[in-house]
């Protein structure tokens, strides 16, 4: 199992690994949809304004007589990693649009495996720990899969008294602190989508105490228009 001992020859990333979030309507669905042979996995049924093929995300309910069978949205989440990973197709980018509803699925899924109405009702973490492992060993499979893979999540705002009194607003994505900084972990870049005074539309790569963001190709940019001409551009230089 060893490899040989030498050093390795490292090649750039060619493949986008994105974790992208804003407010809704800033065109985090449109932007993703122009990356190349786009697969949407779409929860929220935002898609009517985009043109790429997509699998809905939710519960699937039929009546077997008198009996309702639900089939849960996390079920058919992980039946399309399954196909995506398996690679028949001729998709090369995959847009989880929105995150924070895959997980709030996975959530669901595991309360009725488990008999349970919370996760603290199964035990001291254990709860806990069984939906975090289940949701986060089925997104490093597709994060770490062959393919572009965009993460998209609405932002949340908080203001932050600091204390010498002033007040700044904080920016970060609508999960889990914990849960978002582990999706982080897995990507190369974690943006923001902002928009200025005239409504022009930028991606936001900051990172500091109060804004979730940054990247680990070396983009030296902090700011760039959202449009994926000038993504490219930054993207195939930070890996140079």
């Amino acid at each position: 199992m060893l490899p040989e001992n030498k050093k390795r020859d490292v090649q750039a990333s060619k493949k986008v690994k994105l974790y992208l979030y804003g407010s809704p309507m800033s065109g985090k669905t449109t932007f993703a949809s122009r990356f190349p042979e786009p697969l949407m996995l779409n929860t929220d049924g935002n898609i009517q304004y985009v043109d790429s093929p997509y699998i809905a995300i939710r519960d699937q309910v039929r009546m077997n007589g008198r009996i309702k069978e639900t089939k849960f949205a996390w079920t058919i989440f992980k039946e399309a990693v399954d196909e995506i990973i398996a690679g028949q197709h001729t998709f090369k980018t995959v847009v989880i649009d929105l995150i924070e509803d895959v997980y709030e699925a996975c959530r669901v899924y595991m309360y009725d495996k488990l008999g349970i109405e919370h996760e603290s009702d199964a035990g001291y973490g254990k709860g806990y720990d069984m939906i975090k492992t289940e949701f986060l060993t089925t997104m490093k499979r597709i994060i770490n899969s062959d393919y572009n893979i965009i993460l998209l999540s609405h932002d949340k705002t908080e203001e932050v008294k600091l204390r010498n009194g002033t007040t700044i607003t904080s920016f970060t994505v609508n999960l889990q602190e914990k849960i978002a900084k582990k999706l982080a972990g897995m990507v190369d870049i974690t943006a923001r989508v902002v928009l200025d005074d005239n409504n022009n539309r930028f991606m936001d790569f900051t990172y500091n105490d109060y804004v979730f963001g940054g990247n680990r190709i070396g983009l030296k940019q902090t700011k760039i228009p959202l449009k994926i001409e000038e993504f490219k551009k930054v993207f195939i230089g930070g890996n140079k």
